[in-house]
């Protein structure tokens, strides 16, 4: 039980600092949304990395707080929560079938 508590004060901080980075970022998107429209191959391209590179701190980070079965149930669950926001995507820009 105690492990559960060092856990989640070790996971804390970790998700705090994503959900405060994510904000920051969609902040700045919204309020750019044309010129993100217009951004340049090469500026996307190191958006992407940076994001790609957030992304796999933060599973490290997982990684080295959970155990071997919680790692893999959060994985799991990231793996759901993805197919759902591409079901969203997908339905917004009209792909659904009537």
């Amino acid at each position: 039980m105690s492990c559960l508590k060092c856990n989640k004060k070790k996971l804390t901080p970790v998700i705090t600092k994503l959900i405060s980075e994510r904000k920051i970022e969609a902040d700045r998107m919204s309020k750019s949304i044309n010129e993100v429209k217009n951004i340049d191959v090469s500026n996307r391209y190191e958006m992407a990395n940076k994001f790609l590179d957030r992304k796999i701190m933060f599973q490290k980070k997982m990684r080295s707080i959970l155990t071997e079965e919680q790692y893999k149930k959060f994985k799991s669950l990231e793996k759901k929560r993805n197919q759902m926001i591409k079901k969203r995507r997908h339905h917004k820009k009209g792909f659904h079938k009537n």
